[in-house]
C-alpha cells in the first residue's frame, strides 16, 4: 500500500469518528433538554376515610425528579416522555394497586386515569397535559 493510500484511510477514518461524535453528543444533548424541559401537569383526585370522609383534588405541573405528595404519600417524578407519559417511584407512605398489593413504582398515561388504594381510601392520578419549555 502506497504512502498516499494510508493518508486517505487514516483521514477518512478519523472524518468518520469525528461525525460519530457529533451524532453522539447530539442525541446527548437532545435527551438532556428533553430531561430538563419537559413538563407535565398530573391531576391528584381521591378520599381518604377516617372519622370523616376528606376528599382531596389538586393538579400539579411537574418535571423530572418533582414530586407529588397526598394523603400521606410522596411520589418522585422519575420520567417524562414527549407523548405524556410519566413513570413514578413511590417514596414515603404506602400506594396499593386494584389487589392491594404495594406499589413501588409505575406509569401514568396521559388522559388516561390510573386508580390506586390507599390505607385509608383511593386516589386517581391522570395526566392531563405535556409541553416543552
Amino acid at each position: 500500500m502506497t504512502k498516499k493510500k494510508k493518508t486517505i484511510i487514516i483521514v477518512t477514518l478519523a472524518g468518520v469518528f469525528v461525525i460519530i461524535g457529533l451524532i453522539v453528543f447530539g442525541v446527548w444533548a437532545i435527551q438532556q433538554y428533553m430531561d430538563k424541559n419537559t413538563w407535565a401537569t398530573v391531576r391528584v383526585t381521591g378520599a381518604v376515610q377516617s372519622d370523616t370522609a376528606d376528599a382531596f383534588e389538586s393538579e400539579q405541573e411537574c418535571l423530572k425528579g418533582d414530586t407529588l405528595s397526598f394523603a400521606g404519600v410522596i411520589l418522585r417524578i422519575t420520567d417524562i416522555r414527549h407523548d405524556g407519559t410519566v413513570s413514578f417511584s413511590v417514596e414515603q407512605g404506602k400506594l396499593l394497586n386494584e389487589n392491594g398489593a404495594a406499589v413501588s413504582s409505575g406509569m401514568l398515561v396521559k388522559k388516561t386515569g390510573t386508580d390506586y388504594r390507599l390505607d385509608n381510601g383511593y386516589v386517581t392520578l391522570t395526566v392531563t397535559s405535556n409541553r416543552y419549555r
